[in-house]
């Protein structure tokens, strides 16, 4: 009898692990399957074990697109903060001598984006322990093809990333967002991306996410795997573009794109330094992933009197982090059309408006329509061209300010 109990158990145990582990395309990473997916700036999702830096025999790392491993150079480790990742046709790999047939200076520009994070990791100071590791954040250099062929920055299809021109970014760069689905749609929560999270707590944060036991690839995992918490991209493709300079000894002649100064520039998204509110006042993650930023906070209608963001409650809510809602109208985003055709990224600084003395404003210089962001008193006009920019609207000082 206690033979048979034992058997009956061990059938028993034989059949849950069989449902839960045994086809590895139904395996749930996260906890009760509620974080399989997880998103960047401009809205596009990734599944979670794409995310994943894998480890490599003999030596190396690699990570999976479409089921195929792509070798990973790295980690550089940069600062008490960073590990940078930098994956093979980039423009960033060791190995990286061409991008679409261009040449580029892969040991040359990955020196360039560890000294970046090294700067950025100094100025930070979190008083991290550089030898524990456990807290470091995992940036993911890439090709910016893959990028764009995930969301709406350019015309879609692009059957040649060249032939965009003009409509290609010269960079991008994101922090991964963790959210989950939300019926309710006045629950307009304010969300903080993973980078920022690791910087805040000292902890991976995709530990609060992923299950302690996991399939990936039909072996079984008990901890929390080496996950990216953001990523950027550089446009090495285009010919029609400046020079690129990738030293640091010197200056950047004026007919040079500097990468340092590039790079820094999209390290500040990955940081948080970015809106997630939509042309028409809505959340980028759409209806049932309703949350905005806490950049987003801060964004003022032009003359700097209301809120973009109000609590449901009415006005401003020390401390909350739910029950936000656009309050103002679509117009109050910027003096844009959004069905007119895009331009080129051109920032005039009161497109179609008269600019007038306003003070208050950065510059004295009001743009009727402009929105601002509000830190520590001071009002600094945003980026609002005319076209609406996803990715680029609201998450950028304007140069005139």
């Amino acid at each position: 009898m206690k033979n048979a109990r034992i058997l009956l158990l061990l059938c028993l145990l034989g059949f849950i692990a069989n449902s839960v582990f045994g086809q590895d395309d139904a395996v749930q990473m996260s906890i009760d399957g509620l974080y399989e997916r997880v998103y960047d700036r401009f809205g596009t999702s990734y599944a979670l074990e794409d995310l994943i830096v894998k480890p490599e025999q003999p030596s190396g790392f690699s990570v999976n697109r479409g089921g195929t491993p792509i070798s990973l150079d790295g980690p550089c480790l940069a600062g008490n903060d960073f590990e940078l990742y930098f994956e093979l046709g980039s423009g960033f790999h060791s190995l990286d001598t061409e991008v679409n047939g261009l040449p580029v200076n892969g040991p040359a520009n990955q020196a360039i984006a560890c000294r970046v994070f090294e700067q950025i990791s100094a100025f930070l100071n979190t008083g991290c322990d550089a030898n524990s590791g456990a807290h470091r954040v995992r940036i993911w250099f890439r090709p910016l093809e893959d990028v764009l062929d995930a969301n709406d920055l350019t015309p879609d299809p692009i059957p040649d990333i060249e032939a965009a021109g003009p409509f290609t970014p010269l960079a991008v760069g994101s922090s991964f967002y963790e959210l989950i689905s939300v019926s309710d749609p006045d629950y307009g929560g304010i969300v903080d991306g993973l980078v920022w999270q690791n910087l805040q707590t000292g902890r991976d944060p995709w530990g609060t996410f992923t299950t302690p036991i996991f399939s990936t690839g039909g072996q079984l995992q008990n901890a929390t795997p080496d996950l990216f918490h953001g990523y950027i991209a550089y446009n090495f493709y285009r010919s029609d573009l400046p020079v690129i300079y990738n030293g640091i000894a010197d200056a950047a002649d004026f007919f040079q794109v500097d990468l340092f100064a590039t790079l820094l520039h999209e390290a500040t998204h990955t940081l948080g330094f970015n809106s997630l509110i939509g042309p028409d006042g809505n959340s980028v993650f759409g209806a049932t992933y309703n949350y905005f930023s806490r950049y987003d906070l801060h964004i003022r209608n032009s003359d700097a009197t209301l809120p973009f963001l109000e609590h449901t409650s009415g006005g401003m809510v020390n401390c909350a982090m739910y029950d936000f809602q656009y309050a103002l109208s679509p117009s109050d985003l910027g003096p844009f059309n959004a069905l007119d055709p895009p331009q080129n990224g051109l920032d005039d600084p009161c497109p179609f408006f008269p600019p007038v003395a306003q003070p208050g404003i950065a510059n004295n210089l009001y743009c009727p329509g402009v929105p601002v962001i509000q830190t520590m008193g001071l009002n600094n006009k945003l980026y609002a061209p005319n076209c609406f920019e996803g990715g680029s609207s609201l998450s950028h000082v304007s140069v005139s300010s």
